[in-house]
């Protein structure tokens, strides 16, 4: 088989490559018939297209090679070959027969998965043309097929994923496209793609074969937005768009940003593991005036702002905001993704703020700070965490009020002002007569925890000075609980409700911090397994 530049390929052991080169190579035996081949796997190659002081092609060192293609290439496949291969081929006939009934209209059962029948080939074919939901993720397709077999057995399928594929032409894609009118859901995450030249922009711009899907994954393809400019006249009923792991830098140029009104519709966008440096960037996706949850976990963000005026609103109807893994380390950010009125659910974990503050108390922060979440970095949020947050916030603003009164703190702090109104305003306790408070304190140690809840309290005089990590292992003593899965709250014997109780939220500061009377309960709860994981 010939192979042309840009071409992709796959290797008989699996791994995927471009073609950058087709020719002869100086100092070979032979010298005639080498195929060159950018990896998409590091350390696969072992040169960057430079061979014995010859200048080939060009790519990252350690992923050029030079391949005798008969010997080392898997031969591709058209999606007719794949699809008869796996839904229809003979070998499949012996297998036992394998169907995935879901809802379909009018209560109908509806084939979605796969079907391979006992039967002979006729009647397995006929299997085929009622197949929705269609899976070949890594079988080496590259092409397309007989246009008349794919409107007899394929035009039915709703769900297509063709991952980790050899497409790199969006005009394959098309063509394929125009046989499958009823598909809504297309993945074409690992693929290459080339960006499309000026006349496959025109077909975009003409095809009408895109019309009703409405999820598209991308992930892995060096898509940017430059390319989508393209597809947006058409695919105008997109919902969810997956374009994750691109090395995305920028939203797009300025003219392209003119085009988001093309996809009134979108819902869900997928930036994850890009490298989006700048907010301003992120602020140009607000076009998108109907979505409802970004995904930009694993980018390069340091910071969270939005611009709101009486006559625009940034992402009106956002719903959810990922921005894990990120480099943000202000609370001013926090402060800045309150101002969004729709967002439940929120994902912050790995940033260098969340590791300044710990799990448990940047969810803490999280859930005080921003009112309306019902899930934290995975974790929902129930009533219980929303009192205790609450309750611990104010709490640690008092705590470092540094001589500031109660209406002072809640003058600089908006929040604190709403919680005192919902709770009461505490009491700031003078620090000097904290200084003469008795050295040795009262306390009554009494576990929470599902496996210790039932051993009686224990009471001990301990010294104002112990540090809160020491009170933990006398804890996990006591009550056989490790420290790493502990949180100690602090309650006056005059309060009645346990979840009143103030957070000891920082190990290395002495139980006094926390402590103003001196006799009081200490309770011990079980950090949640998926929080402390999250």
């Amino acid at each position: 088989m010939e192979h042309q530049v840009g071409d992709r390929v796959q290797s008989q052991d699996g791994f995927r490559a471009t073609v950058q080169y087709v020719g002869t190579v100086k100092g070979a035996n032979p010298e005639d018939g080498w195929v060159g081949l950018e990896w998409d796997a590091e350390g696969r190659g072992k040169h960057d297209g430079n061979y014995k002081g010859t200048r080939y092609f060009e790519c990252v060192d350690g992923f050029g090679s030079f391949v005798r293609p008969d010997t080392v290439l898997a031969s591709p496949l058209s999606f007719q070959e794949a699809f008869i291969l796996k839904y229809a081929s003979e070998d499949a006939a012996g297998a036992e027969e394998k169907m995935d009934f879901r809802s379909a209209e009018k209560g109908k059962a509806a084939i979605v998965c796969e079907f391979v029948g006992k039967e002979r080939e006729l009647q397995r074919m006929q299997k085929t043309s009622k197949l929705e939901h269609v899976t070949l993720i890594g079988a080496r397709v590259r092409s397309v097929g007989d246009p008349a077999w794919l409107k007899e057995n394929a035009s039915g399928v709703k769900v297509l994923i063709l991952d980790d594929n050899l497409f790199s032409s969006w005009a394959t894609v098309l063509e394929l496209l125009a046989h499958l009118p009823q598909l809504q859901v297309l993945s074409l995450n690992g693929n290459r793609m080339q960006p499309p030249d000026a006349a496959i922009s025109k077909m975009f711009d003409t095809s009408s074969n895109f019309q009703s899907l409405t999820e598209l994954a991308l992930k892995t393809t060096r898509v940017d937005f430059d390319q989508l400019d393209s597809l947006m006249h058409a695919i105008p009923t997109l919902k969810n768009l997956r374009i994750a792991n691109n090395n995305i830098t920028k939203v797009s140029s300025k003219e392209s940003r003119r085009n988001f009104d093309r996809w009134p519709k979108l819902e869900l966008l997928d930036l994850s593991d890009n490298k989006i440096e700048d907010w301003n960037e992120v602020l140009h996706l607000s076009e998108f005036r109907q979505l409802q949850h970004l995904l930009l976990n694993g980018n390069q963000l340091k910071e969270v702002f939005f611009d709101r005026t009486e006559n625009y609103v940034d992402f009106p109807e956002l719903r959810t905001l990922a921005v894990a893994n990120n480099q943000i380390g202000s609370m001013q950010s926090i402060f800045e993704i309150k101002k969004l009125a729709n967002i439940i659910d929120l994902k912050f974990q790995g940033n260098p703020l969340a590791q300044e503050h710990g799990i448990v108390a940047m969810r803490s922060i999280l859930i005080a700070v921003i009112p309306g979440l019902t899930s934290v970095n995975g974790s929902e949020v129930r009533s219980r965490d929303k009192l205790e947050s609450e309750k611990c916030y104010i709490s640690t603003c008092v705590k470092h009020a540094d001589g500031r009164s109660v209406e002072e703190i809640a003058a600089s702090d908006p929040t604190f002002a709403a919680l005192i109104k919902k709770h009461g305003a505490p009491v700031i306790q003078d620090a000097t007569a904290r200084s003469n408070s008795s050295t040795m304190l009262t306390v009554t140690l009494k576990s929470m925890a599902s496996d210790s809840c039932s051993k009686a309290p224990v009471t001990r005089k301990l010294p104002a000075s112990m540090t809160v990590a020491n009170l933990k292992r006398m804890c996990q003593q006591l009550f056989k609980l490790d420290v790493s899965k502990q949180s100690l709250y602090v309650k006056s014997k005059e309060e009645i409700d346990a979840w009143t109780a103030d957070c000891m939220d920082d190990d290395m500061k002495p139980i006094s911090f926390y402590i103003t009377q001196e006799e009081c309960d200490v309770l011990m709860q079980e950090i949640d397994a998926a929080l402390s994981n999250s």
